[in-house]
């Protein structure tokens, strides 16, 4: 199993903009990571999910790949700011108080102004802002569905 890349970064979530062509020419299999996040929020039975990570990633709302709950993403510059914190942070391995403060403020608005009951971290680099501190609003992180995917598809449970 592989993951895929794009957006100037290399993170699992962005090739999936392009997984089935991609699927189609690897000669390895390719586990998408979309539907598996798709179902653990139909699991959760959650009616409207936040998103953070690349502009394209929360433009597309995760490349159109959640339909059993509504998806709602940061407005107006706050959509901008998550974009360019999270690919600062991609590219310097680290993240500093500002920018978790940043990321933490705008999660939190996506909770409390537009109703998400949980916030997808969707780019794997954010696991640098969201490492066990308290951010004052529940997330799930997207990485570690497609890992979890990974992992259970390489011991024959998937």
């Amino acid at each position: 199993m592989v993951t895929a890349s794009g957006d100037g970064c290399d993170y699992p979530i962005g090739g999936h903009f392009c997984v089935q062509e991609l699927s189609a020419l690897s000669p390895i299999p390719i586990l998408n990571a979309i539907p598996e996040i798709a179902e653990r929020i139909h699991q959760k039975e959650l009616k409207t999910v936040g998103l953070l990570g690349t502009s394209r990633v929360m433009k597309t709302r995760l490349y159109g790949g959640i339909s059993s709950a509504s998806v709602v993403v940061p407005e107006g510059d706050a959509l901008d700011k998550v974009h360019r914190t999270y690919v600062a942070m991609a590219l310097s391995g680290k993240v500093t108080d500002e920018q978790r403060g940043e990321l933490f403020s705008i999660g939190q608005s996506l909770c409390r102004d537009q109703g998400a009951e949980v916030v997808l971290l969707a780019g794997t680099d954010l696991f640098l802002a969201f490492d066990g501190r308290a951010c004052g609003f529940p997330f799930m992180d997207c990485a570690e569905i497609h890992m979890d995917a990974l992992h259970r598809a390489s011991v024959g449970e998937a």
